[in-house]
C-alpha cells in the first residue's frame, strides 16, 4: 500500500504542529499569518498532486 500523500512532504509536520499551537492558544495571530499561507501553499501542492495521480489512475 502507498504511504500517505503529503505525509513525507516538507513543511507537512511544521504545518501540524503550528496548527496545535495554534489551537493551543501559543501563537498570536500577527505571528501566524505568514505560516498559515505556507501551511495553505503546502496543502495546494499536496491537493495537485492527489489529483493528478487520480486523474491518470482512471485514464
Amino acid at each position: 500500500m502507498e504511504p500517505h500523500v503529503g505525509s513525507n512532504k516538507p513543511g507537512h509536520e511544521k504545518a501540524i504542529n503550528i496548527a496545535k499551537k495554534y489551537l493551543a492558544g501559543k501563537i498570536d495571530a500577527e505571528c501566524t499569518i505568514s505560516q498559515v499561507e505556507e501551511w495553505k501553499k503546502t496543502n495546494a501542492q499536496t491537493a495537485e498532486l492527489l489529483s493528478t495521480k487520480l486523474s491518470n489512475k482512471f485514464q
